[in-house]
């Protein structure tokens, strides 16, 4: 849902295309799941976030250094609000030359921290189709939108406390999630279990 519903979005896709280098790994190649009911059944239920460990996007500068990420799918609308967060936090550490600032590191920091105490809601949806399923707006995204900010919390928490930006190759397999569903084929790498989430 991540590539057809979200990337496919004409404003998250112009906004990726105007100012990223997008780049696609899958961890188990030649993956295809056909079978969409699990699909259908996240969308119908969580259209609005769904913070899972199976898909994760990582923002990098271009030395390779991963400076934020968000697991899971997202809705276009809080998709484009994890950009522009990127985008601030890029602004705050880097110089025009995406080289690290002195004190760029800090700045980030506390930028994470910050936004660990008003991360943002889930946006109300009323209807949205997508291959035959429909969602609409109801007393359960409440719960979905109270989760997606309590990963939100944990995941600028981790930020504000991180020494040293990681490479893609130390995150790419052990990042915070919000819930551990997977669609992980034979010989998928196993992404790592997130510590934060405790006995779940």
């Amino acid at each position: 849902m991540l590539r057809t519903v979200t990337f496919s979005d004409p404003a998250v896709a112009e906004a990726v295309n105007k100012e990223f280098v997008a780049a696609w790994h899958n961890r188990s190649p030649g993956f295809y799941d056909g079978d969409s009911v699990a699909e259908k059944s996240i969308f119908q239920n969580s259209n609005e976030a769904y913070p899972t460990q199976n898909i994760c996007t990582f923002i990098l500068a271009p030395d390779g250094k991963v400076f934020h990420y968000v697991a899971g799918y997202l809705a276009p609308e809080l998709f484009l609000k994890f950009l522009e967060a990127a985008r601030e936090l890029c602004r705050a550490g880097f110089d025009e030359r995406m080289t690290l600032k002195p004190g760029g590191l800090e700045a980030m920091q506390a930028m994470h921290a910050e936004r660990s105490r008003r991360s943002p809601s889930a946006p109300s949806v009323a209807e949205r189709r997508y291959r035959g399923a429909v969602h609409r707006h109801s007393e359960r995204c409440e719960w979905v939108s109270k989760d997606i900010q309590k990963y939100f919390v944990r995941l600028h928490q981790h930020w504000a406390k991180v020494q040293a930006l990681p490479g893609l190759d130390q995150v790419r397999y052990s990042y915070l999630y919000g819930n551990s569903f997977t669609e992980e084929a034979p010989g998928a790498a196993k992404i790592a279990a997130d510590p934060t989430l405790g006995f779940r």
